[in-house]
């Protein structure tokens, strides 16, 4: 009789144990699920705000002499097309850390498509589509906007359409509240607007 008594001790004992262990594996899971959703959400609401800075800084009209010292001069550049070769180096220049953000973004919001609700991951993947836009429009208006305007200094002529070269330029060196700026706002926005949900 004692010894069945110690079985079923032994055994309701064993129950419980398992019984608490699995709760508290639960209560892990979810805790980890809660951290990492919390922690994705944080890292990418950080990296749209840098990344606002990021395109702030890359269409910011003034320069200095220093952010160009390190491009490699040929010995027969005039000092218009060293200007203008300065510019166009410093630009590209400015567009590395908006790049790099860019890159890690779109990471995490493949990490956040698999953590966050349907809804949340889909706003994520608008906004970083937004980001990328902008970035393609900036990166392509450098590009024509400084070898058509090098093509001009060594020709020697002036380019057939210079009405678009203004508006390139204006795509480049930006003032608030325009076009590029504000969609790259509606971006950030929306991102923040559906994020911090998860960071409470």
């Amino acid at each position: 009789m004692i010894s069945l008594v110690s079985d079923v001790i032994v055994a309701l004992s064993a129950a419980c144990v398992a019984v608490i262990a699995l709760v508290g594996i639960n209560r892990w899971r979810r805790e980890l699920g809660g951290k990492a959703k919390f922690e994705s959400a944080r890292d990418i609401m950080l990296l749209s705000l840098k990344l606002e800075a990021n395109f702030e800084w890359a269409r910011y009209p003034l320069s200095t002499s220093w952010e160009s010292t390190e491009r490699k001069r040929r010995d027969n550049e005039s000092p218009k097309e060293g200007e203008l070769l300065d510019q166009w180096y410093l630009r590209r220049l400015r567009l590395q850390p908006l790049l790099e953000n860019l890159q890690r973004i779109q990471e995490l919001s493949w990490e956040a498509e698999a953590l966050l609700d349907t809804e949340s991951s889909k706003q994520v993947s608008e906004a970083v589509k937004m980001f990328k836009e902008c970035w393609a429009e900036l990166s392509t208006a450098i590009e024509d906007y400084f070898s058509i305007r090098h093509e001009e200094i060594v020709k020697g002529s002036a380019y057939g359409d210079q009405n678009w070269l203004r508006e390139l330029s204006k795509e480049i060196y930006a003032t608030s509240n325009d076009r590029m700026s504000n969609k790259v706002s509606q971006a950030k926005e929306r991102l923040l607007g559906v994020l911090k949900a998860h960071v409470k």
